[in-house]
């Protein structure tokens, strides 16, 4: 039922705005009247509200049985009101009007009229909906209820879990759909039907039992920044980004500069060395992350910002290795000198055991390199490659030198190696772990990343004195890793491996 409302001119002239706003509002409010038999059975109780008015905070309602002398006058806050103690089967009158003051004031609406139910026993309850719930995203669910007899209307209400105050809608469907809801929040719902007049006792039955769900979880997929060149070569070039977190892959896609067309690939690494590239030539690169099966979020990122660098000319000759090198070892060491290379830039030395299959590795701007924490009596093998300066050999890098031996030292007797760790480090592949122990031992070996999300584990037995074992870095992506040496007491060592 519409309200009207009209103000007297003195209101008006005290206050033009907010009686303006309230004339405008009323034309839109309507009362909801919910009429049911108190639990004594003898009496009825009849619910009303109606639309809140915006900028009034008082309302004077006056109530009556039909055709009574004297209405049942009082003013109340809020926009809900509530009258228990009524006769069955009796027609009822109700009025209410915007009351600021005396002298603020609307005219009453027109005369709602209602009739109570008949005296209860006779007819079914007003029956209990059984609502449940669909999760459709981050911010909005579906809670729904199979059709129920009677029914003229349900009441939903919603509300965060541990908070107060209630929220909802009333629909004449059996479903309805909440939207604007928070990400990984935990939402408390209730529904209650309200039945046609005369049909049940009731004419609202109780709230169904407060069940929840959980809205999930909104992971952004992270835009790649810092895009730089590596290095660049005539025909190659290497180039590399800072992803982020929940993306698990990249898409990188690279074009002449100003070309109309972009062509890439897809990869996990944070690094991609493009090759074919046309001499004296500047190339543009953009990157995205790619996440799927995140729950809420899109499956790519925006492009980075674009990025670029210029090829270097074709030089006339090759990038050479170093002619001679030579090898001073001691017990757990060796020094590797050798001579420098004409255009060299840095120099990249691996070795390993000679009965190993993986070689491990440093670089260096110098022509001389140590490696430390070796395995006494020991034979090894190395070989040297040069990288030369960009733009001044026909090859960026030379091949190999010819693989070159030497020997650790042997421990004398009754000396007890005390030295213990990882090498190479950094490495980039296969990394040789030291212990020195003074009685056999079951070691518990633990690889993780720097989330520490567990990459690999295995058991290793080692007898009395130094021990060595190898372990291969080459199944994972360059980056920082830690190797935890757990032995049987429960005492543990972290070693930090960096991998190239």
């Amino acid at each position: 039922m519409l309200f009207a409302s009209s103000l007297n001119e003195e209101a008006m002239a005290q206050k033009p705005i907010i009686m303006d706003h309230i004339k405008q509002v009323l034309k839109l409010a309507e009362l909801n009247v919910s009429v049911m038999p108190t639990a004594g059975t003898t009496t009825a109780s009849v619910t009303i509200d109606w639309h809140d008015v915006p900028g009034v905070t008082q309302y004077r309602f006056r109530f009556r049985p039909q055709g009574a002398l004297n209405w049942n006058v009082s003013t109340i806050t809020g926009s809900e009101r509530t009258y228990n103690y009524l006769s069955f089967n009796t027609v009822y009158e109700v009025q209410i009007r915007v009351y600021e003051s005396a002298t603020h004031q609307g005219e009453y609406s027109p005369t709602y009229i209602f009739t109570t139910p008949p005296i209860p026993g006779n007819l079914p309850n007003c029956i209990v909906p059984t609502p449940s719930t669909t999760v459709l995203n981050a911010n909005s669910a579906q809670i729904s209820w199979t059709p129920v007899l009677f029914s003229q209307s349900f009441q939903v209400q919603l509300r965060a879990k541990n908070t107060l105050v209630w929220g909802g809608t009333t629909t004449a469907y059996n479903q309805v759909l909440f939207n604007a809801l928070l990400p990984n929040t935990c939402y408390e719902y209730r529904v209650r039907t309200q039945c046609q007049a005369g049909t049940t006792d009731q004419g609202v039955s109780d709230f169904s039992i407060i069940d929840s769900f959980r809205t999930p979880e909104v992971l952004i997929c992270p835009t790649p920044l810092h895009l730089m060149p590596v290095w660049v070569h005539a025909t190659s070039a290497m180039v590399s980004w800072t992803g982020g977190a929940n993306a698990q892959g990249y898409n990188v896609q690279m074009r002449v500069k100003n070309a109309a067309t972009w062509g890439g690939t897809t990869l996990s690494d944070t690094a991609y060395t493009f090759i074919n590239l046309s001499p004296s030539t500047t190339y543009e690169f953009r990157v995205r992350s790619v996440c799927s099966n995140i729950v809420g979020s899109t499956t790519t990122s925006a492009f980075s910002v674009v990025a670029e660098f210029t090829t270097a000319a074709i030089p006339l000759e090759n990038c050479l290795a170093p002619a001679q090198s030579i090898a001073i070892a001691s017990l757990d060491a060796v020094t590797i000198s050798w001579d420098s290379s004409i255009n060299g830039q840095s120099y990249f030395v691996q070795i390993k055991p000679s009965t190993a299959l993986q070689w491990g590795g440093s670089s260096t701007s110098n022509c001389q390199l140590t490696f430390n924490r070796l395995s006494p009596n020991t034979a090894y093998q190395y070989r040297i490659r040069t990288t030369c300066v960009a733009g001044t050999t026909h090859t960026p890098m030379s091949t190999f030198s010819a693989i070159q031996t030497f020997n650790t030292s042997a421990l004398r007797q009754g000396l007890i190696y005390d030295k213990e760790g990882v090498y190479p480090n950094p490495t980039a592949g296969q990394v040789t772990v030291i212990r020195s122990t003074t009685q056999a031992e079951l070691y518990k070996v633990f690889l993780t990343d720097v989330t520490g999300r567990l990459l690999y584990q295995t058991n290793v037995e080692c007898a009395e004195g130094t021990a060595t074992w190898s372990f291969s870095m080459l199944p994972y992506p360059r980056g920082v890793y830690f190797m935890r040496v757990i032995d049987c007491e429960g005492l543990s060592r972290v070693y930090t491996i960096q991998r190239e």
